[in-house]
């Protein structure tokens, strides 16, 4: 059942691939194609979330007694995304970050670490989102609010976090925008909150 849904998974994040290079985050007359960042549709994100609903609950059933909390977590934040994506498809901007495609930092990665799962079949590790993001654009005041991240369950990679939010300092900067992280205050016990700001909201202008 696991590697049935994991072949789905991969038909997805194959599709995803194709269209990489054309997706971007338009915000006000800029675009920002990004290498870390891929844009997905409602159309990806829904199967993406139900397929990993799939395999986390699976996975759960399946676990040890040092797992078991981990896994059920993760089917938690899942339902939690996939509930408030449900409530406002049309507000959302949905987003994989994939971090090793930055080729520096994959060099860096590649000499000392490797993925201790990887349950994406014939995908390299490198092209895995390891988080999606779900970004609620405000085109009035030049904000991304930073509504959800999720994590992708089906790989378990030490990627430092901090890394995150200096890939999304970034992008704001690049289209001159502002990060808004207080919505993460109330999802997922404030942990994102803490781990992504130093104050209540990053300027980030060019």
């Amino acid at each position: 059942m696991i590697r049935n849904n994991m072949k789905f998974l991969l038909y997805i994040l194959l599709n995803i691939y194709a269209i990489f290079s054309s997706n971007s985050l338009h915000l006000s007359t800029k675009n920002y194609p990004t290498k870390v960042f891929v844009r997905l549709e409602l159309k990806h994100m829904t199967p993406i979330l139900n397929t990993l609903s799939t395999y986390t609950t699976a996975k759960f059933s399946q676990a040890n007694s040092t797992t078991k909390e981990m896994f059920a977590s993760y089917c938690q934040k899942i339902r939690e995304a996939q509930y408030f994506m449900n409530a406002q498809p049309e507000k959302l901007i949905y987003m994989g970050w994939i971090p090793l495609m930055n080729d520096a930092r994959m060099i860096k990665f590649r000499d000392y670490k490797k993925p201790r799962r990887n349950d994406n079949i014939d995908i390299p590790y490198r092209k895995v989102p390891t988080y999606f993001i779900f970004i609620e654009p405000n085109y009035q005041t030049n904000t991304l609010i930073i509504q959800k991240i999720i994590n992708n369950p089906t790989i378990d990679i030490d990627i430092d976090v901090s890394e995150l939010k200096k890939d999304l300092v970034s992008m704001a900067k690049d289209i001159n925008a502002t990060l808004d992280f207080n919505p993460l205050k109330s999802f997922d016990n404030g942990r994102w909150f803490l781990i992504l700001s130093e104050s209540k909201m990053l300027e980030c202008t060019q």
